[in-house]
């Protein structure tokens, strides 16, 4: 499936990126930084399909059988992270760093 198609398949819940004055709301009502909500990859299918940028914060509503409807957080982050377990505090990760990253684990493997 490509682009919004993946939508349309019956296990794929509804995701939606977040405007940023409900990013702060959501913010303040769980007093948390966007870094503690969980996470989803920028290559992520379905981040892929809405154009997610890594920062953004996705809605995702998925049916529930107590309440009609349940809504998730997910907050956007670089593929990097998903390699290497290495978070950045900034979006653009310099090659220099994923270079020193790249070196220390294989000196590790040593």
């Amino acid at each position: 499936m490509k682009g919004k198609e993946i939508f349309n398949h019956v296990l794929v819940n509804k995701h939606e990126i977040m405007p940023k004055n409900e990013v702060d709301a959501v913010k303040k009502q769980y007093n948390a930084e966007l870094e503690k909500f969980p996470k989803i990859y920028v290559d992520d299918p379905t981040a892929k399909a809405i154009d997610a940028k890594v920062g953004d914060l996705i809605r995702i509503i998925r049916p529930s059988p107590t309440t009609g409807t349940t809504t998730y957080y997910r907050y956007v982050i670089p593929v990097i992270e998903k390699i290497t377990g290495f978070e950045s505090d900034t979006p653009e990760i310099k090659k220099e760093e994923l270079d020193e990253i790249t070196e220390t684990t294989e000196d590790d493997k040593e």
